[in-house]
């Protein structure tokens, strides 16, 4: 059985315009020009590419947009790790409750604690 392979085109600043399938980044550029790297679902470390995600090249791998706390506010004290996933300097605490969970406040830089609810509170991306 073939595996898919993936391949990302980047515009000058390393947004991704467009993920398709194919079988090399070579082959993209030489079918459609541009800047073409590959993504992949492979493991851990690596981010599959989405339309506006931004390339890391000194990483190999992708970043989503930085997350929004519970409010709507963007997480501007979130930074990237080593794998390009978002991060809180502060770590999360592990103690949900089944009706309460650790959401992120921008604005108190600092996890509170929620009582969930049918709007499903939470912390996008995080």
């Amino acid at each position: 059985m073939k595996t898919e392979k993936f391949a990302a085109e980047l515009d000058i600043n390393n947004n991704v315009l467009r993920v398709i399938v194919i079988d090399s980044p070579e082959l993209a550029a030489q079918l459609f020009g541009g800047v073409w790297v590959e993504s992949k679902y492979s493991d851990d470390t690596n981010n599959y590419a989405s339309k506006g995600d931004k390339y890391h090249p000194d990483k190999k791998n992708f970043s989503g947009e930085k997350p929004y706390d519970i409010y709507g506010n963007k997480c501007n004290s979130f930074e990237l790790d080593d794998n390009c996933r978002w991060k809180s300097k502060k770590q999360k605490p592990l103690d949900d409750e089944p009706d309460k969970v650790y959401v992120w406040d921008e604005l108190k830089d600092d996890w509170v604690k929620v009582k969930k609810d049918n709007d499903g509170l939470h912390c996008k991306n995080c």
